[in-house]
């Protein structure tokens, strides 16, 4: 499987950034279930009821119509309940890093991060790869250009199902970054960019 470079880590995040709430957590959701084991064994480990499924489930519900915008929040809310509050000290990182990514999608499909909703779609899906390849507490650092091989190679998964699943990525990664750049003219601070440095 081919690796991502930081410059198209960055495109494809832009791009993402630049979609609706709705289809940025979508693809969050794409990164989050591909860590979603390494949540239930942290569950299974510290002998806790593990509400992922059911926020996934309430996920693909509410994607449909089918659940209230409260339904996926208290979702949300149960799973956030057995989150670490710091990251860097917990004695499971990749667990609680994976159940960071999950809580993500209700938070970025509801719009909750408001000025910083690009700063956690981001977030949620380094969290994802740095669960997936056993980064550890490092992860929390989120510097693109500190990526290793292992989680740009994640991230080269994660964004060719994005672009399988979601309409408005399956143009080129070079059209779909025009579209990023595009839209995010006029906008405040560095953006993703500011996490490569």
């Amino acid at each position: 499987m081919a690796r991502m470079t930081v410059d198209e880590a960055t495109r494809a995040f832009e791009a993402v950034c630049a979609l609706s709430v709705r289809e940025q957590a979508r693809c969050v959701a794409e990164a989050a279930r591909c860590v979603a084991d390494l949540w239930t064994a942290r569950c299974e480990r510290l002998r806790l009821l593990d509400p992922a499924p059911d926020l996934l489930e309430r996920f693909r519900a509410w994607l449909d119509g089918n659940c209230t915008d409260n339904d996926l929040a208290a979702a949300g809310a149960r799973l956030q309940s057995l989150l670490p509050e710091d990251l860097r000290t917990d004695s499971d990182p990749s667990g609680a890093l994976a159940g960071w990514a999950l809580r993500d999608i209700c938070a970025i499909a509801l719009g909750q991060g408001e000025e910083v909703q690009d700063d956690i779609v981001a977030t949620a899906i380094l969290y994802a790869a740095g669960a997936r390849c056993g980064r550890g507490a490092e992860a929390t650092e989120l510097r693109l250009d500190r990526l290793s091989a292992e989680e740009l190679q994640f991230l080269e998964g994660w964004w060719r199902d994005c672009r399988s699943r979601v309409s408005l990525l399956s143009s080129t990664q070079d059209e779909a970054a025009e579209q990023a750049d595009a839209a995010d003219k006029g906008r405040a601070g560095d953006g993703i960019r500011g996490l490569c440095s």
